[in-house]
């Protein structure tokens, strides 16, 4: 292996080995605060304190990134003070680990454990390759790492989720480079082992713990995304702590031990949002532990506030980051209770309802399909392996110990998957049944030994990425070939990407041609792991979205603003005038390019005016900023009651408004309501007294596409990337390549069907007036 391979990998060795041991030196640390419940065994502790380590150094680097101070020199000062504080404690926690007995089936387990931990390690070592690993997991934490922390992102609904482990990936990252966090999340899987085995070893079933740790370790899935930079691993090993450490609390059900195991729970919001179920379920389960124990309404809820008290400690954060940088605490969901001009009520749903079960059952896939498509059919991306068949056997172990819990929780874990049916969303609740099936099939006894390691070399057997390849029934999402001469240093790193990483030569090229200030406008995804620039992506945000549909403007004919609306009325003196939206539509929003008052058939200056709106009035600017191009959209359905309305600068005398509109909006019913001065606002026009004009136009507006050149410039945009070969945005990349000139545009890179244009000088002043400029 040639000296800079090794060299690579030993700073990737060591920016996981920083992290982890870190989080396991904090974790000493909570011994003083953090009470862990009663009855926990030697081995317990340690895996609770290493829990509650990861959920302390995912915290601390929120705080270095909120003040900027995200640097390797304040995680290495962070590892060694901890170190230090953790010195006395070091030597219990290392002897708290028991030797395993090496019976025939435990070397079994064994030999299966070492043989996938190395398969992943090599994959962990390697490049990062899988998608939202390289665009969006990564990507933000390389502009954390070069900015030093948080950077008030809002260019991508990405940068809203809760991002626990990114905190962790950019401690590793900032330390031992791209590989870094790879390993972290692969260690991550690797604890959830001897988790499982304590806590088979507590139900009185200790041979199912490294059956169950196999089961879920060996699974395709599991193993794709241990070794990539995604939370999904973290997350089921975090829910299954939570679980754990609720079944040694209800054994005596004290009124201490709750913050620990609500700070675990919290712990997997921050982690994905999906992880909020886990911290109800801990609560309510923690509520009717203590009503059946005790039957006290107060001492009920004093255990109840503690449990949760401890999870919110941990979820509010990312809460808090998101009511202040984009106005809604869970962006970019719930934008109907919290409007923000980032994500519109519209957009929401679009998003989401293309990720949901109903949507994919509505394409072919029938519900009797699920589990044979989610063992190995691979249509909700991913493969559990034939080891999830094995999932009904659990209901055998009905009344084995923990079993029902175990199953129980199972189920409240998957309902995220139905809002979004990737089938990693899975991965908490196949742990849980992963344990249950072990726990059932375990009660077998001598069956058992022989049973269990031949149902496991089944599973790691007919998992192996080569061997997978050959009986998938169609191409599916799972491990690509072992990168053994990339880890041996025998292919170059280049190379292995350009083979693995969609549109890594376009990246290559962007960043020949852009830096860390540049602002790119892309219609398609780019691995921004690989890019200093910001990316803005077209389809991540709803202000990316208008944006986009600026620039296709010249395409989209029922957007050309060639419908004028005029709204008539008696003449008199206005202070402030409001347009009311009086129908519902369930498809339809209200948008909007100009708004002009007119007197006696004369335009009327509306200089010093200021418009706003009952929807989305972040933009309602554009309505008056003389630009024809720049729109205003409600980003909400038609509802009655929505308004526009203009504050004059003056009271003036006007007789009409009229209101430049899309040539496909339609199913608008409008009033037009005056405030001449007295604070009170008075009907003065209703929709039958309106007229609708249409401008004849023989194609697109003149200067549209010069138009959208402008909008790019004043936003700040450097440049822009489309794919001549893509779909969705990408329909207007063919009119640009033909003549970029013509949108203030000029070609300076190539790569296949991609295409890096540069906009030009002179076009715009940064000043975002007007436009939907993503950030």
């Amino acid at each position: 292996m040639p000296l800079s391979a090794t060299l690579t990998h030993i700073q990737s060795l060591g920016g996981a080995v920083a992290c982890l041991s870190t989080a396991a030196f904090l974790g000493c640390c909570t011994a003083p605060i953090v009470a862990l419940p009663e009855g926990t065994t030697p081995v317990e502790r340690s895996l609770f304190r290493f829990g509650l380590g990861v959920v302390a150094l995912s915290g601390l680097v929120f705080a270095l990134c909120a003040v900027r101070a995200a640097t390797s020199g304040a995680f290495l000062l962070l590892w060694a003070i901890s170190g230090l504080l953790a010195l006395p404690r070091l030597e219990e926690w290392a002897r708290s680990f028991e030797r395993p007995s090496l019976t025939r089936s435990n070397a079994v387990y064994a030999a299966v454990g070492l043989a996938y931990a190395g398969l992943y390690a090599t994959y962990a070592l390697g490049p990062p390759t899988a998608s939202d690993a390289v665009t969006y997991h990564l990507g933000l934490v390389r502009q954390y790492a070069l900015h030093q922390g948080f950077v008030g992102d809002t260019r991508s609904i990405y940068a809203f989720l809760s991002q626990g482990m990114e905190m962790l990936f950019l401690v590793a990252y900032s330390i031992g480079g791209e590989s870094g966090p790879q390993l972290v999340h692969l260690a991550l899987l690797v604890t959830t082992a001897p988790v499982c085995i304590a806590f088979a070893r507590r139900a009185g079933r200790p041979l199912a713990g490294p059956f169950a740790a196999g089961l879920y370790g060996t699974a395709p899935l599991v193993g794709l995304v241990a070794v990539s930079a995604y939370n999904d691993a973290a997350l089921a090993l975090f829910a299954f702590l939570t679980f754990y450490w609720y079944i040694v609390w209800a054994e005596t059900a004290p009124a201490r031990g709750l913050a620990g195991g609500g700070a675990l729970a919290g712990f997997c919001f921050a982690v994905k949002y999906t992880g909020g179920f886990v911290g109800c379920v801990w609560v309510a389960c923690v509520a009717a532990r203590t009503w059946g124990s005790t039957g006290s309404a107060r001492r009920t809820l004093g255990c109840s506030f503690a449990a949760a008290a401890g999870a919110a400690l941990v979820a509010a954060p990312w809460l808090v980051k998101n009511w202040l940088v984009v106005g809604n605490p869970m962006a970019p969901f719930f934008s109907r209770l919290f409007p923000n001009p980032f994500v519109g009520p519209v957009w929401e749903w679009q998003y989401a309802d293309g990720l949901r079960l109903a949507t994919h059952l509505g394409r072919g896939i029938n519900v009797a399909s699920i589990p044979y498509e989610l063992a190995v059919g691979g249509a909700f991306n991913g493969v559990f392996g034939i080891g999830l068949f094995l999932a009904p056997v659990a209901l055998l172990g009905w009344r084995v110990p923990f079993v029902r819990p175990l199953l129980g929780w199972s189920a409240v874990l998957a309902l995220p998957w139905v809002e979004n049916c990737g089938a990693r969303f899975l991965m908490p609740s196949f742990l849980f049944v992963s344990v249950a099936v072990g726990l059932s099939v375990s009660r077998s006894g001598r069956l058992f030994r022989t049973l269990g390691p031949a149902l496991l070399l089944i599973q790691a057997a007919s998992s192996a990425p080569s061997v997978l390849r050959e009986w998938s029934p169609r191409p599916i999402w799972q491990l690509p070939h072992a990168p053994w001469k990339k880890v041996l240093g025998r292919r170059r790193r280049g190379d292995y990407l350009r083979r693995w990483v969609d549109r890594y030569d376009v990246a290559q090229d962007l960043a020949a041609v852009s830096d860390s200030e540049s602002r790119v406008f892309s219609l398609v995804p780019l691995p921004e792991a690989f890019l200093d620039a910001r990316v803005i992506v077209s389809f991540q945000s709803w202000r990316n979205t208008l944006f986009a549909e600026a620039l296709r403007l010249p395409l989209l004919e029922d957007d050309w603003p060639t419908r004028t609306i005029l709204l008539r009325f008696p003449p008199q003196e206005v202070a402030r005038i409001r347009i009311v939206q009086e129908t519902s539509h369930e498809w339809s929003e209200w948008r909007a390019y100009e708004l002009k008052a007119r007197s006696l058939g004369q335009a009327v200056s509306l200089s010093g005016a200021r418009a706003t709106s009952s929807a989305n009035p972040w933009l309602a600017g554009a309505l008056l900023d003389g630009e024809p191009y720049s729109l205003w959209a409600s980003g909400s359905r038609l509802r009655p009651g929505m308004f526009l309305e203009v504050d004059l600068a003056r009271p003036t005398r006007l007789d009409s408004i009229e209101i430049l509109s899309p040539r496909g909006q339609y199913f608008l019913t409008l009033s037009v309501w005056i405030d001449n001065g007295s604070g009170s606002w008075s009907r003065v026009a209703s929709d039958e007294s309106n007229e609708i004009r249409e401008s004849k136009t023989g194609g697109a507006p003149a200067g549209v596409a010069l138009a959208a050149g402008r909008a790019l410039a004043r936003c700040g945009v450097d440049l822009l990337v489309v794919d001549l070969e893509g779909d969705g945005h990408n329909d207007v990349a063919e009119a640009i390549d033909r003549n970029p000139a013509a949108y203030g545009l000029a070609k300076v890179r190539e790569s296949g069907s991609h295409r890096i244009f540069r906009v030009m000088d002179g076009l715009g002043d940064g000043s975002e007036k007007g436009f939907s400029c993503p950030h």
